[in-house]
């Protein structure tokens, strides 16, 4: 395991690759173990941007639903360290799971969930923005 640790450091550090190899590798989220799902998202610990690109390509799809691996991601979400620099991404996402239709219960508490950490932090960035404070 030492190896794989030492791999996903070095990919980590290279931005470019690692965001390349991801949208490449996921452009069917279904398809991904849960193994490599966890080694990818150590991989993009501190891209968050590239599993949110993943995201909306997977649920942008026609008739697209989250799936245990689009769950996993969303769940990983925090929209602190990267919604300010990519936030049109972060909108984006926003539109589509706005655009969902086949929900299950558990999915609906996941969703709330984010729309009020993306409320939360554009809140955040606001009072950030305003002088004096």
């Amino acid at each position: 395991f030492v190896f794989v640790d030492i791999v996903i450091k070095k990919f980590s550090s290279l931005n470019s690759c690692t965001e390349h190899l991801v949208l490449k590798y996921l452009t069917d989220v279904t398809t991904c173990s849960s193994q490599n799902l966890d080694v990818i998202l150590q991989m993009t610990e501190q891209q968050e941007h590239t599993p949110v690109k993943v995201l909306i390509k997977n649920l942008g799809t026609e008739g697209a639903s989250i799936n245990q691996n689009s769950r996993r991601i969303l769940e990983t979400l925090d929209f602190t360290s990267q919604a300010e620099t990519h936030d049109s991404l972060y909108q984006e996402l926003i539109k589509e799971l706005e655009e969902l239709e086949n929900l299950f219960v558990e999915d609906y508490g996941l969703i709330v969930k984010i729309f009020q950490e993306a409320i939360k932090s554009a809140r955040r960035r606001e009072r950030s923005a305003k002088p004096g404070t």
